[in-house]
């Protein structure tokens, strides 16, 4: 597996969700519990999470390679992790949970993210300028400030 390709989709994923959250902006939807949960929760968390499932799991030595780390049996402890997240949020919409339960949930995300960043920052210090190493950090940028964004707004709104 070539990880751009992988580090490409998830960029697709987010771009997907910013196009449909400008678009129902433009029509003048109001950020609902729909609108959350089809645009950002199932649209953008849950595929993340399922790329980051199957990168730790499955792919977990070109993964490693490709940023520069050496392979550890860490990176399968954190696809356990990430697949757990995501049995409980695929749980969460079947059981129509509340969406508060879903901001929630998406809130571990990117909690977890943007300490997966600190450490790619830190690892950009001691001069891993791998692409691989590089790109997750604006990812847990991005991601973290359209949920922030829009959960405040849902909150807000309502």
């Amino acid at each position: 597996m070539n990880v751009i390709y992988y580090n490409i989709i998830q960029y697709l994923i987010i771009i997907i969700a910013i196009i449909r959250l400008i678009m129902g902006n433009r029509m003048g939807n109001r950020m609902d519990r729909d609108t959350y949960t089809n645009i950002l929760y199932n649209g953008m968390i849950i595929p993340l999470v399922i790329y980051s499932t199957i990168g730790h799991l499955i792919f977990r030595n070109s993964v490693a390679d490709s940023i520069g780390w050496k392979s550890s049996p860490f990176q399968k402890e954190l696809g356990y992790f990430t697949l757990s997240l995501l049995l409980v949020m695929i749980w969460s919409n079947y059981s129509n949970t509340r969406i508060k339960t879903k901001i929630s949930l998406s809130y571990v995300w990117i909690i977890f993210i943007m300490f997966a960043a600190l450490n790619h920052i830190y690892e950009l210090k001691k001069g891993n300028m791998s692409l691989n190493n590089v790109l997750p950090i604006f990812l847990s940028f991005t991601v973290f400030i359209l949920i922030i964004y829009n959960s405040y707004k849902f909150w807000h709104m309502q």
